[in-house]
């Protein structure tokens, strides 16, 4: 092959050939190119990767949680005005059971 003067074997240009064929080979495949574009975000007009959406109102409220903060607490068990001990998350009260044994009214 020559041009302007310059050439090339044969050899060398089946070299060149199979370096690109090579090299085209390393490139993606239409499902990684796919799969790439799945998780994709578009772009949405007049927001850059940092806008805070945040009301005031929100990140006040956000603010204002306590560190480890559960509305479901438990504060206080009490079992016919007399307070329980919590000890943990779970609450296990044991009530007295009234039982009749002949004419006498038990307690268990």
């Amino acid at each position: 092959m020559e041009e302007e003067g310059k050439s090339i074997s044969e050899e060398a240009l089946t070299q060149l050939i199979n370096h690109c064929k090579a090299e085209l080979n390393n490139g993606y495949t239409k499902s990684e190119v796919d799969s790439a574009f799945e998780d994709k975000v578009d772009k949405v007009e007049n927001k850059g990767l940092s806008t805070n959406d945040y009301t005031t109102e929100e990140k006040e409220k956000l603010e204002n949680i306590e560190e480890n903060a559960n509305v479901n607490l438990i504060e206080s068990i009490s079992v016919n005005g007399e307070t329980q001990d919590i000890t943990d998350k779970n609450v296990n009260i044991s009530m007295i059971k009234p039982i009749v044994v002949g004419d006498t009214l038990k307690f268990v």
